[in-house]
């Protein structure tokens, strides 16, 4: 599943989440690493979510 979000002014908000079998841990990788620290640099914040057998979330609000 896909949402932007840019209803709210001078916000935009992307969320991406699956029903796949989750992971133990959704701090871990460097990708999730890199990502986080792109999204701080714009003035943004990232938040990941997931559990084994729940899926995955993961969101990401900039300004916009």
């Amino acid at each position: 599943r896909l949402v932007l979000d840019y209803r709210e002014a001078g916000r935009v908000k992307l969320t991406v989440s699956d029903n796949g079998p989750g992971a133990h841990d959704e701090a871990s990788g460097f990708g999730l690493l890199g990502l986080r620290e792109r999204v701080q640099l714009l003035g943004g914040a990232m938040r990941a979510a997931t559990a084994p057998g729940g899926g995955f979330a993961l969101e990401v609000e900039v300004p916009g």
